[in-house]
C-alpha cells in the first residue's frame, strides 16, 4: 500500500508521470541516505519512502515556481549545511530531510509529512501541509496552498 503522504493530485501526478513517475515506482536509495546521514542528517521512514518514489526524476520548470527541481541530493546537498538545516528545523519545530533541490532551492521533508522549499540563500522559507501542496506549487506557481515561514537574523544566529 501506498504512503498516503506519497498521494498526489491529478496536476501534480501527471507532472510526475511524465518525469518517469508511477505509484508502484521504487529506485534504491541506499546510496542517497549513505550521503545524507555521512553528512549528519537523519533520514526518517518518509523522507527515505519519498526518496524510494520519487529518486532520480528530474523536472525543467519554465512556468513553474522554480526553474527546475531533481529528486537527488547525492553530493548536491553541499550548499546547505547540516547545521543550517538544524536552525530551519529549530524555526519549524520538526526534524528535517533534504530529498530535493533546484532552481536555488533545497526540498525538504519532515516526519510529519509536511514539505519545506529553502531558498539556498536564506531569502525564504516556504512550508505546505503536504509534499503534494508543494509539488503543487513548484510545479504551477500557485502557492495558495503554503505559507511564508519568515527567516529572521536573529533566529539564523543560532
Amino acid at each position: 500500500m501506498t504512503n498516503p503522504m506519497l498521494k498526489f493530485d491529478d496536476g501534480v501526478a501527471q507532472q510526475l508521470r511524465e518525469a518517469g513517475w508511477s505509484e508502484s515506482r521504487h529506485v534504491d536509495p541506499s546510496g542517497v541516505v549513505r550521503f545524507l546521514v555521512g553528512h549528519g542528517y537523519q533520514v526518517h521512514p518518509f523522507a527515505e519512502e519519498a526518496l524510494s518514489n520519487l529518486g532520480g526524476l528530474a523536472f525543467n520548470l519554465p512556468d513553474g515556481g522554480i526553474s527546475w527541481l531533481a529528486f537527488n541530493t547525492d553530493g548536491e546537498a553541499g550548499f546547505v549545511t547540516r547545521e543550517g538545516v538544524a536552525k530551519v528545523e529549530e524555526i519549524v519545530g520538526e526534524a528535517l530531510s533534504p530529498v530535493g533541490h533546484g532552481g536555488g532551492y533545497i526540498l525538504l521533508l519532515a516526519p510529519s509529512g509536511r514539505a519545506y522549499l529553502l531558498q539556498d540563500q536564506w531569502f525564504c522559507l516556504i512550508g505546505c501541509p503536504t509534499l503534494n501542496g508543494l509539488l503543487h506549487a513548484i510545479f504551477t506557481g500557485d502557492r495558495a496552498g503554503c505559507e511564508d515561514i519568515p527567516i529572521g537574523e536573529n533566529q539564523l544566529d543560532g
